[in-house]
């Protein structure tokens, strides 16, 4: 508690400097076809690289195969951008991928839709179904599963659980399959699986209307939240606001939901979303068209709306951010500084916007702990570009994947009608003071197993680490001068991110390993 409460007064402080920013693009990718292509979701990768998620429709360009009708699409990149490999999954009919997470055993999981009953695809329930892809380190395929009913079912989020299974959270209208349990329109649907895919356990979740999952993590109690959105007034959801609402959703390790709220105000309002934050709490990013309720100071026709909740679900602050236009966040994560950063997308060049090159623009908001913009950066062309996901990969270094149909401005090499666009920027602060200048910190050996040794840090020093999305995972305080072993072996593999302050308030930042 104590390091933690350390932790929060170094943000302030930090949050609290006046400084200048300056932000640059370090590399710049579009790749697909001559038609449409979009990522849905990046992750950084265990050795160094990214992998992306989304959807192809061509047959052209860097797409090597194709099934038919539109495919779930996953390429695999190095640290640079360059394209490793990339496969296209699917069949005949209608797929894509919404979200992707590397696995313990260093290959990926994959969740999304699919209309085919051919090709990659074993077996269909129904018109439409939530289909779970595991593939290996190189993309081929490990096993493939469809979950549902007989109407629509459409998994949208997928995260590894600490049981080495996972955790999926979705949109259903049926009510049989493996579907149980429906309260109306259609409802948010959660399933566990196991390692191998195979159901554990499913919740249906909503009222008579519709009623949307749209992202789940595993929270640090072992238990999971979910957001969303909601138009019910009964059944699991309760307190609604409007027309529709951002939904937060507190549920026990089986499944059970201890908590919920209905967030928003008499217009539409979602949750796209959601963060656990070192304290505890919950931040989500989503859309308000409301101007009321819990909604404040919005600017236009439709916002991005950044909400942070306590532990227990309630209201802390919100801000609607955005131009007069439609605006829409549709990713956030937490810094190492303790603030946050946000992507969507921005529709004009007033407001909370500055520098929108036309249509809409890839729209990059750094945020302080209490929801105060800091800095913010408006990329794209003259179409048609969006943010979809965002991770930081070291502090002030940022990966951005989402669509574009520009081939100016900021965007070059564009294949067809939309691509696939991967960004890398950087965003250096100026005017810091001495109290921020970097201690000289090393880690070996990195990668590793999880054992290392810290070298460079003084007696006394805050050690934290975070997983990428964020949570904090391990803290201690270092005993001695100059070294330090931690021992992260119980973490899983992949990327994380250390924060050293020593006692003089001098900070070193930087990633380590795991594998």
């Amino acid at each position: 508690m104590k390091n933690i409460f350390i932790l929060t007064i170094f943000y302030f402080t930090l949050s609290s400097l006046s400084f200048s920013q300056n932000q640059s693009i370090d590399w710049q990718l579009t790749f697909g076809g001559s038609l449409y292509e979009y990522s849905r979701e990046i992750e950084y990768t265990s050795d160094g690289g990214f992998i992306n998620a989304g959807y192809s429709a061509s047959v052209d360009g860097n797409i090597s195969s194709t099934h038919g009708g539109g495919d779930c699409w996953i390429v695999k990149h190095d640290a640079s951008g360059s394209i490793q490999w990339e496969r296209t999954y699917g069949g005949s009919g209608f797929d894509y991928a919404s979200s992707i997470q590397q696995t313990l055993d260093g290959g990926f999981i994959i969740a999304g839709y699919s209309e085919s009953t051919d090709g990659d695809v074993a077996a269909m329930f129904g018109n439409g179904d939530c289909w779970i892809i595991k593939i290996d380190v190189a993309g081929g395929i490990q096993w493939q599963k469809t979950y549902g009913g007989t109407a629509i079912d459409n998994a949208q989020s997928i995260k590894q659980t600490i049981d080495g299974g996972y955790i999926v959270a979705a949109y259903s209208e049926s009510s049989d399959g493996n579907v149980t349990g429906n309260h109306g329109a259609g409802d948010c649907w959660i399933m566990k699986l196991d390692g191998a895919g195979a159901l554990v356990w499913e919740k249906s979740l909503g009222g008579t209307n519709y009623d949307i999952g749209q992202d789940i993590i595993q929270t640090s109690d072992g238990g999971y939240v979910l957001t969303g959105g909601t138009h019910s007034n009964d059944g699991n959801a309760s307190g609604q606001n409007g027309d529709g609402d951002c939904w937060l959703v507190k549920l026990s390790c089986s499944g059970n939901v201890l908590w919920q709220n209905s967030l928003g105000g008499t217009n539409y309002d979602f949750g796209q979303s959601v963060i656990q934050t070192v304290d505890g709490g919950f931040i989500i990013a989503g859309y308000s068209e409301s101007n009321d309720g819990d909604v404040s100071m919005p600017h236009g026709n439709g916002d991005c709306w950044v909400v942070k909740c306590d532990s227990a679900g309630s209201l802390q602050w919100q801000k609607a951010l955005g131009s007069s236009e439609n605006d829409y966040a549709f990713s956030i994560q937490q810094l190492m500084n303790g603030n946050y950063i946000m992507t969507g997308y921005s529709g004009a060049n007033d407001g909370d916007v500055v520098g929108n090159k036309g249509g809409l623009d890839c729209w990059i908001v750094n945020l302080d702990p209490f929801g105060g913009i800091e800095v913010q950066s408006s990329l794209g062309g003259s179409g048609v570009d969006i943010g979809y996901s965002l991770r930081e990969l070291t502090p002030g270094n940022y990966t951005i994947a989402g669509y574009s149909e520009s081939n100016d401005g900021d965007v070059s090499g564009n294949q067809g009608n939309g691509d696939c666009w991967l960004i890398k920027i950087h965003i250096s602060y100026l005017g810091i003071t001495d109290d921020s200048i970097e201690e000289a910190v090393t880690v070996f050996p990195n990668p590793s197993s999880g054992i290392v040794t810290l070298s460079g840090i003084h007696d006394g020093s805050d050690i934290i680490i975070y997983d990428v999305a964020g949570k904090l995972v391990f803290q201690t305080k270092s005993i001695g001068v100059y070294a330090t072993d931690l021992d992260l072996s119980g973490q899983s593999r992949g990327l994380y991110f250390y924060n050293v302050v020593n006692k003089n308030g001098k900070k070193c930042q930087g990633k380590i390993l795991i594998n």
